[in-house]
């Protein structure tokens, strides 16, 4: 088997373990009551990664079904669009512009946290988090322009 398709398999594999895992947390946590505050959260943790492993293996299975298959011009089309120069200024622009909405949402969100006095941990994660995206969108603007 190709090393593609191995880690793919083992994406699928893996999400569907967290996915029973979830569940098997879930029941335990409906029929005892004194577990510890770990095991409340932990269930919604492993149902994101789970979903997320399983289905983002399942979308890779249906792209290489889709490049490998048998109807040849919905794959060259795909390869065209993925490969083509314009789609790829026009998603990355698109991602700039998401990442720069994201920032200012973000310190919005920061703000109404604080409003709210939420506990000074969350808080001070949240905004150690918006100072190491604004540093890193730094970093790489320096590094762009020395290459430009």
């Amino acid at each position: 088997m190709k090393k593609v398709t191995k880690t793919i398999i083992t994406m699928m594999i893996t999400g569907m373990f967290f996915l029973i895992a979830t569940t098997a947390l879930f029941i335990l946590r409906a029929f005892h009551d004194e577990l510890p505050h770990i095991m409340h959260i932990l269930p919604f943790a492993l149902l994101g990664v789970g979903v997320g492993l399983f289905f983002g293996g399942l979308a890779m299975v249906t792209t290489l079904a889709i490049k490998h298959g048998d109807d040849f011009t919905f794959a060259k089309e795909l390869d065209i669009e993925s490969n083509d120069e314009r789609n790829i200024a026009i998603s990355r622009r698109a991602g700039a512009a998401v990442q720069h909405w994201m920032l200012w949402i973000n310190f919005a969100l920061l703000i109404f946290f604080a409003v709210m006095q939420v506990q000074l941990l969350v808080i001070m994660v949240f905004l150690g988090v918006h100072v190491f995206t604004m540093l890193l969108r730094l970093y790489y603007k320096v590094k762009f322009y020395k290459e430009m």
